[in-house]
């Protein structure tokens, strides 16, 4: 069953959902993709949030400083309906 994405908004918590999602298969440049999306969508980096901090850190720690920075900076123009 795919999910729809068009169903899940903005929010902090509901944009964090597609990360932990890629994460959760395998898919660690994808969530790191979509962590970037996703900050640029609330307007800022957000290191008090803690699910934001342990995706970031296991992403970063799978895959490596410069391959996860790479692939958060990649979405730097998308808009939600790109997400």
């Amino acid at each position: 069953m795919a999910l729809d994405w068009n169903r899940i908004g903005s929010s902090t918590p509901q944009l964090l959902v597609r990360p932990a999602l890629a994460e959760a298969y395998g898919r660690y440049h994808e969530a790191a993709v979509l962590l970037g999306a996703s900050s640029r969508l609330r307007g800022a980096h957000d290191r008090t949030n803690r699910q934001i901090r342990e995706l970031t850190g296991r992403g970063r720690a799978t895959l490596g400083d410069e391959l996860f920075a790479a692939g958060y900076g990649k979405a730097g123009s998308w808009t939600e309906r790109q997400l």
